[in-house]
């Protein structure tokens, strides 16, 4: 069989195959959801800075607290083993910085 014969039936099975569906977003991908959160996060502490004089080191304690609670989330939703293990070191970095002082 010539090699155009052989294209042209590749392609005919090629395109009776199924369609073949994506199983979600690549891990590790930026989303629109976290570039939105690196945009909030500083602007929120800027905020929260110069209008209601909060301290810096409370501003991240608050802000930090609403990532581990975030990721918590994330993890439970998704099932997600490792960023359920990144928020458990988190946390105990946080509980050991705090215990410290």
């Amino acid at each position: 069989m010539p090699q155009s014969e052989r294209a042209a039936a590749g392609a005919q099975n090629i395109s009776a195959s199924p369609e073949v569906q994506s199983a979600g977003p690549v891990p590790g991908r930026l989303t629109v959801a976290h570039a939105v959160l690196l945009g909030v996060f500083p602007v929120l502490g800027t905020v929260l800075f110069l209008v209601a004089r909060i301290p810096v080191s409370d501003i991240l304690h608050l802000l930090g607290g609403c990532g581990l609670i975030g990721a918590g989330v994330t993890a439970a939703v998704t099932g997600g083993r490792r960023l359920a293990a990144s928020a458990g070191a988190a946390l105990a970095a946080g509980l050991l910085r705090m215990s410290k002082s």
